[in-house]
Order: C-alpha cells, then structure tokens, then sequence
C-alpha cells in the first residue's frame, strides 16, 4: 500500500472478504483508534485499514506541527482545496488498493472521526464504484454549499451513518445537522445518532456503529 501514507492494518483473518477504512482526527493516529476497532465483532472476515495522516503545521493550534488530514485555520473556514484534494486521492488509492487485492467495492466501507469523516464523506461520495456504507462520527462536511458539484452517482444510494455529542465543545452539532441535511436534500440515505457526549467517541455509539455496518456488509 505504497501512497505515501504510514498505514496500521488490523487483521483478524488470513482471507478477508471485507474491509473497513477508518480515519483519525486531528492531532491523533491510527494508534488512537486501534481500541475501537478491537471492540467491534464482524461474522465475516474483515480487515481494519487504519492510514496515519501527515504531519503538518497546523493554525488553529496556532502552527504547531500534528497528524492532520489538511490544515485547518478554522472551525468556520472552508478547508484548503489542495490539501484536501491530496488527502481525498490517497484515501481512493487505499480503496483502490483493497479492490485490487481481491475485496469487492461494496464490501468496503470508510468511516473517519472529527476531520477524519470530513474526509471520509468527501472521498466517498467522489468515489466512481459503489461502497458498502459510510461513516462520519462528530464531524462536518467541508464546503456543504458546493458538495453537489463534487459528487460521483456511484455512491448516491449507499447508506451513510452520522453521529454527534450533544455537548461537543469543538465542532459544533449544528455542523453535524447541517451536513446530514445537506446529504438528504441530495437523495442520500442518512442514519442519525445523537450521544450525551463531548467530542469523543463512546461505547454506545461504537456499538451502534458495528450493528449497523455489520448488517451494510452482510447484503
């Protein structure tokens, strides 16, 4: 999986028939996420790709240098479109890897936390070939104005699953609603959490989220 990108895989059989993308947030890795994911039980054989994001300067943690999908100037400011675009090609190439391993493209889905969904919605829905399911926990979309003009109709009918704290601090809910509307008014199929929680991920919403992509894999 040569794309430039540090790359943790979770495997717990020698011949996966699924395969599941997960993106961290900002100023985390793919280390943060490696509980979760030994959490989650699967009745098909399924391989955990966990890519680790470049490290970057990032200003709205005034410059400093972290693991971040792109920088981020601001919670309100639109995302710089090179580094978004360079994060969204190689999150296809790890898909397109899966793929040419033998996985079929709708037994893939890609989820991402905080900045990690905001990319993990975008390349979704720019991918040409059909995904089991997408995953956006207590994130946002980037540019929610424009996102029809980004869109591939490959993916317009696979299911997408959206969760929030009530009381996150740092991204707003309101965010979060304003993406899961903006993805409706476009035809997609959207699956709404809201968790008593803060910018975090609970054992809750963990749970929901294996349920629900178990059943997306199992079809």
């Amino acid at each position: 999986m040569n794309n430039g990108l540090e790359t943790m895989v979770v495997r717990n059989t020698e011949a996966p028939v699924a395969t599941m993308i997960w993106l961290h947030g900002l100023g985390a890795d793919a280390a943060d996420l490696k509980p979760m994911i030994e959490m989650m039980e699967f009745d098909i054989p399924i391989d955990f790709i966990l890519p680790n994001a470049p490290v970057r300067n990032i200003s709205i943690n005034n410059g400093l240098k972290m693991r971040g999908w792109y920088n981020l100037e601001g919670i309100n400011k639109s995302a710089p479109s090179d580094e978004m675009l360079e994060s969204i090609e190689k999150v296809s190439d790890i898909i397109e890897a899966q793929i040419s391993s033998g996985i079929e493209s709708n037994q893939i889905a890609i989820a991402g936390f905080s900045q990690g969904g905001a990319v993990a919605i975008e390349a979704a829905l720019r991918f040409p070939k059909r995904l089991a399911a997408i995953i956006g926990l207590s994130t946002y979309i980037d540019d929610h104005e424009h996102l029809a003009q980004r869109i591939e109709l490959a993916n317009i009918h696979t299911p997408i699953f959206l969760a929030h704290g009530v009381y996150d601090p740092m991204i707003h809910i309101s965010k979060a609603i304003t993406a899961r509307e903006t993805l409706s008014q476009l035809g997609y199929r959207v699956d709404w959490q809201e968790y008593p929680i803060g910018h975090q991920i609970c054992e809750d919403e963990v749970k929901a989220v294996n349920s629900w992509v178990a059943d997306k894999l199992a079809q």
